[in-house]
């Protein structure tokens, strides 16, 4: 183990326009360093969140931790968090609980190319113990491809279990230095239908140039 390092802050946020205190919290945190670039974090919280004229009491704890062991495979981590969470419903909102869990892990086959895939999941219950009222999975993978110096590529594609829906994004960068940029993107949504069959239901296409003129 080469150190451990602790942190604590308080804070409180208030209504733009009026003293109302919107959210308050405290926060502890402890750093542990294994090796140089491994390490494990633990964060616990105590705070105040209002949400439609009510104000919720929340505690939480989350563990995280990131590990470098190839160099192909940068980082390797997890995260996990467990406590009190909003049911954010306007009209009948509520204090459950909820936990989170999560891995991710990058890869790098060569210089030019990057991978990266996520899996996060979410359940919430009406209380500790309670009637669940939803179960939350969502695998992400991101893909970059430096084809040049200037040009380079990035593809991500999401997958929504609980809305069992496809997102995919496409994106080409061009950048000549700082400030002289052009990006050509799409957005592709796709929603799985009654019959098991995936359908698209929108997409968009961007285009954004800038030139950056020094006099």
């Amino acid at each position: 183990m080469s150190s451990i390092n602790f942190h604590f802050s308080l804070g409180r946020r208030y209504d733009y326009f009026s003293s109302n205190v919107q959210d308050e919290w405290f926060r502890g945190r402890m750093n542990i360093r294994l090796t140089e670039f491994n390490q494990v974090a633990i964060v616990y919280t105590r705070s105040m969140e209002q949400y439609s004229g009510h104000n919720f009491y929340k505690n939480t704890l989350y563990l995280t931790g990131q590990f470098i062991m190839f160099k192909w495979l940068t980082p390797l981590g997890f995260e996990l968090a467990t406590g009190d969470n909003i049911f954010y419903d306007p009209e009948d909102p509520f204090l459950g609980y909820s936990n989170t869990y999560g891995v991710f892990m990058n890869f790098r086959p060569s210089k030019r190319w990057q991978m990266g895939v996520t899996f996060s999941k979410q359940t919430f219950w009406e209380k500790w113990g309670g009637r669940q009222l939803f179960d939350y999975n969502v695998i992400r993978q991101r893909t970059i491809y430096q084809i040049s110096k200037e040009l380079s590529l990035r593809v991500i594609m999401d997958y929504n279990h609980f809305y069992k829906k496809i997102y995919g994004s496409f994106l080409l960068s061009y950048i000549l230095k700082p400030g002289t940029v052009f990006f050509l993107g799409l957005e592709n949504n796709l929603l799985r239908g009654e019959s098991g069959k995936y359908a698209q239901r929108d997409y968009s296409i961007f285009i954004k140039f800038s030139y950056w003129w020094r006099i």
